[in-house]
Formats: C-alpha cells, structure tokens, sequence
C-alpha cells in the first residue's frame, strides 16, 4: 500500500489523525509520502509534483514486483 499524504489537505473532513491511524493498521508492504500541493496537486501535468508522485510510486510498484 502507498500513499502519497498531503500535510495540507484542503479536502473537507480531512483529518490526518485518522489516515496516520489507518496507516498504522495496514499490513506491510506498506509507505508513506507527504507531497506539497494539497489533495489534488499532483495531478496537475506537467509540474514538479506530478513528476515526483510518478517518481516514488514506479520505486514502490518496482521494489513490489522485484520482491
């Protein structure tokens, strides 16, 4: 599982004690990013936080499938 967190979520009911508890109770393989840019930034292409959410979820998927 990854997410990629937003520490400033704009999303109404966004409550990051609640994603931080739910992460913890994931089973591994498991990580977590913060990514600036609010909930929807890094949808945004082309742009800086696209290219790192594309960035660190091919590392995941690659260190997932190499396992």
């Amino acid at each position: 599982m990854l997410l990629l967190v937003a520490p400033d979520d704009e999303m109404r009911n966004a409550n990051s004690a609640v994603v931080k508890q739910a992460f913890a109770l994931m089973p591994h393989p498991k990580r977590w990013h913060d990514i600036e840019g609010g909930h929807f930034g890094l949808l945004y292409h082309p742009g800086a936080r696209f290219d790192e959410a594309v960035a660190v979820q091919t590392a995941f998927l690659k260190e997932q499938l190499d396992a």
